[in-house]
């Protein structure tokens, strides 16, 4: 596998994972990032979650755990996260419809090809301590925007998944 840059991974590091998850996202039912069933489409990922949850060293641990739930319980709904996340989420949702995932896990055609002109659309996931978005590749930057101004507003931490460097911004 490669990872940024077109540069080899070695098999089963942590930079693999990150590697396969900025190409790739899980289907509901599918493993964690880096695993070979449930993915799917190309997305750019975001994930909101309380800052004091867990440090940077800690982020790989404790973001499975976070899949473990999302695997666990696909159908979650934002009433399952904390009172913060859950007040981000509200106010994300006035600017960024649902969309859905088909049945074969796959994103529709439609859905990869938005564009920073087209309505936002996102894959929502929930769990307790997490807020997960899969967005179009093409509609990252404004994505991205809007995603570090709320967690900025709601006192949350946003790691953007879809980075090589898998950066995580705390407020």
């Amino acid at each position: 596998m490669e990872g940024c840059g077109g540069r080899p991974v070695e098999p089963g590091s942590q930079a693999e994972d990150v590697a396969a998850s900025s190409r790739a996202t899980p289907a509901a039912g599918g493993e964690r990032f880096g695993g070979a069933r449930g993915l799917t489409a190309m997305t750019y990922d975001i994930a909101a979650f309380e800052p004091a949850d867990t440090d940077d060293d800690g982020w790989e641990s404790w973001y499975g755990d976070q899949h473990d739930y999302f695997d666990a319980h696909p159908d979650a709904d934002a009433s399952v996260t904390s009172p913060r996340l859950r007040a981000f989420h509200e106010e994300l949702a006035r600017t960024v419809t649902a969309a859905t995932r088909p049945e074969d896990g796959d994103t529709s055609e439609e859905f990869d090809e938005l564009g920073d002109t087209d309505p936002m659309e996102a894959i929502f996931t929930f769990s307790p301590r997490v807020v997960y978005g899969e967005h179009s590749h093409g509609q990252e930057k404004q994505a991205i925007e809007l995603w570090l101004a709320l967690a900025e507003k709601h006192g949350l931490a946003v790691a953007l998944l879809g980075e090589c460097n898998l950066p995580i911004h705390r407020f």
